[in-house]
């Protein structure tokens, strides 16, 4: 898979992620945080960060990292390796720290 295959699939994924989040503050405002039916929509998530991790190779869980701890790169987190670290803020930035750690025969023409 290619970096621009991998941006493709980011981008409608968190294009629907941010569409179904503002949905489901709606849907917590009405029936509450507790209960099967949230707690559902939080696993469906998490399925799919998980297929696409797998799909795109990220072991590290740098998506899921992404998506809940540094909430889509609104917190600016920082990420990266010994060498090099950098706020965490785009797409294009979770990429860069995907590809940091997946050797490059596993994505072909990085």
């Amino acid at each position: 898979m290619t970096k621009e295959e991998t941006k493709e699939i980011l981008t409608e994924f968190f294009e629907i992620y941010g569409e179904c989040n503002e949905n489901l503050d709606k849907l917590i405002y009405l029936v509450g945080i507790g209960g099967g039916l949230i707690e559902s929509v939080f696993n469906l998530i998490s399925l799919h960060v998980k297929t696409i991790e797998r799909l795109i190779g990220d072991k590290n869980e740098t998506i899921d990292w992404y998506l809940w701890e540094n909430n889509c790169g609104s917190k600016g987190l920082e990420g990266g390796n010994n060498d090099e670290t950098r706020p965490i803020k785009t797409i294009d930035d979770l990429i860069w720290l995907i590809y940091l750690s997946v050797p490059e025969t596993d994505f072909g023409d990085i």
